[in-house]
């Protein structure tokens, strides 16, 4: 990847953090700030994937397909939070891609990352079932299924990750469960102020392991 790509992605990364700050509410020009960087991420992060010497070009077409969706969904999110299940389609969606392109590669990632991926995976899914499903089942029934669905999904591609031939493929699929989880936790358990931020520092940090788990 272009060293000017990889600057402008972070730079518009960490003012997309800023924006999600606690107390984000006293600063009128926040939502504006939200809105320019997140998808300025997501973008950047598609051209380099695209730009990047790939291991495995089967697998670099299906990831190209898988951040797409993910922009979909960041857009879905971003602009319409009443558009909540669209998003986590187009999600759910990028996920299926991102496990197609771990097995058009089918190679063996260490050891050391798989453990890893292995436990935290682990944790996120004793959390969801135990204290996330219950959750979503009293406050909002109708929004069960498709996150048990998700659930069923992340966990698959987190699996999937460790035939993605890279270190950095387990360990983005691990540090995508942590944000997804985080942001369920915060929608339908307990809201907590730092939470959209780790939400959106994990998520890039995933998108962007993802990225570099294709060389």
């Amino acid at each position: 990847m272009p060293w000017g790509l990889a600057i402008v992605i972070a730079l518009a990364a960490v003012a997309n953090w800023y924006s999600r700050r606690p107390d984000r509410e006293d600063d009128d020009n926040s939502p504006w700030l939200e809105w320019l960087t997140k998808p300025v991420v997501t973008v950047g992060l598609i051209f380099g994937a695209d730009l990047v010497d790939a291991a495995d070009p089967a697998q670099q077409r299906w990831f190209l397909i898988a951040l797409a969706f993910c922009l979909f969904g960041d857009l879905a999110l971003m602009w319409q939070p009443e558009l909540f299940r669209s998003g986590l389609v187009s999600f759910l969606v990028g996920h299926t891609a991102f496990v197609a392109g771990f097995a058009a590669r089918s190679e063996p990632a260490p050891v050391w990352s798989i453990v890893t991926c292995g436990l935290v995976l682990a944790a996120c899914l004793v959390i969801g079932v135990r204290r996330l499903l219950p959750a979503v089942r009293r406050r909002a029934p109708r929004q069960l299924g498709p996150v048990a669905a998700y659930i069923s999904v992340i966990a698959v591609m987190a699996v999937a990750s460790w035939w993605g031939g890279h270190w950095a493929a387990p360990t983005a699929a691990a540090v995508f469960a942590v944000s997804d989880l985080t942001l369920a936790d915060n929608k339908f358990v307990t809201e907590r102020p730092w939470s959209p931020v780790i939400v959106m520092v994990t998520y890039h940090l995933a998108l962007a392991l993802l990225v570099v788990s294709l060389t």
